[in-house]
């Protein structure tokens, strides 16, 4: 049976179905039932890698999995690099970007698009972010991977400030061949994500980063646009960071999966440096973000 947490009961890969022979089992030890309680799983499943049976069972596999392995057997890695980690994620979008793939010849488009995602990149890589995916006119960036949530939260900001200035570079520099000027808005949410890889014949293997912290950043992408702001920020980030950003709106949003709204912070322009915390060196300071226009009731 597959058993990606090496059959210590920490993963429910490796979960079943009693279908004859329950009755004859051993209730199920503490990490046992605390994982089967976490999954909600119902009265006759059980997890195979913990269950020593005395008799004959009859038993439904509930997750099935292939196996893929580098060793002789065929059994799964149980380092295959799922992990639970705190970390920043970003997640940037071109606007009008059907508008503007409308109005410019394929071999234009396809320039533009590299030298956006180009600098994008450097912008991200300069903070010690990592892009994880880029879909047509976005992407997705990761922060924290090495450093803490607060030096993580710090290091997005710093590189969207970054990506806006690049984006302003670039209208000055496509300025007579663009149908419209570049802009992008960028949402920004710290929290715990899974890390782990995806697998088949078709696709290879691909690294992804998952879960509600991956939604959330998304989401506040998505707000950028009827608030108005080209980057939003949710107020758990800002506070992470211990710093005061000048200019900041604070807004109430709605979140997909979440009761009660949420508190985020817009930036109206490019994010200006933060004063240092107390015994760091100051950075050099950039420009002064546009005065910020917004939709709706801000707090």
């Amino acid at each position: 049976h597959a058993a990606l947490c090496g059959g210590r009961a920490r993963c429910a890969t490796c979960r079943v179905l009693v279908l004859d022979g329950a009755d004859d089992l051993p209730p199920p030890g503490p990490n046992e039932a605390r994982l089967l309680r976490r999954i909600s799983a119902g009265e006759r499943v059980r997890l195979a890698c913990q269950i020593r049976p005395k008799h004959d069972l009859q038993v439904q596999i509930l997750l099935a999995a292939r196996q893929r392995g580098a060793g002789p057997t065929g059994a799964l890695d149980p380092a295959a690099g799922i992990a639970r980690k705190g970390l920043t994620v970003m997640v940037a979008d071109l606007r009008a970007f059907t508008a503007l793939a409308e109005r410019q010849l394929p071999q234009e488009l396809m320039t533009l698009l590299n030298r956006f995602y180009d600098e994008m990149s450097q912008a991200i890589a300069a903070h010690g972010g990592r892009i994880e995916s880029i879909y047509g006119d976005g992407l997705m960036a990761i922060f924290g991977l090495e450093t803490t949530p607060a030096r993580a939260g710090m290091a997005a900001i710093a590189a969207a400030g970054d990506m806006m200035r690049a984006v302003e570079a670039l209208n000055r520099e496509y300025a007579t061949a663009l149908p419209l000027p570049l802009r992008i808005g960028i949402g920004i949410h710290g929290g715990p994500a899974i890390m782990g890889a995806v697998e088949n014949e078709s696709i290879g293997r691909r690294e992804i980063t998952v879960g509600e912290t991956v939604m959330i950043a998304s989401q506040l992408e998505a707000a950028t646009r009827r608030l108005l702001s080209d980057i939003i920020v949710s107020a758990e980030t800002v506070a992470a960071t211990g710093r005061s950003f000048p200019g900041l709106i604070s807004y109430k949003i709605a979140i997909k999966g979440r009761d009660k709204p949420m508190q985020v912070f817009g930036f109206g322009g490019v994010p200006e440096k933060a004063p240092p915390a107390k015994g760091e060196p100051a950075a050099p300071r950039g420009k002064r973000p546009a005065k910020a226009e917004a939709e709706g009731d801000p707090d």
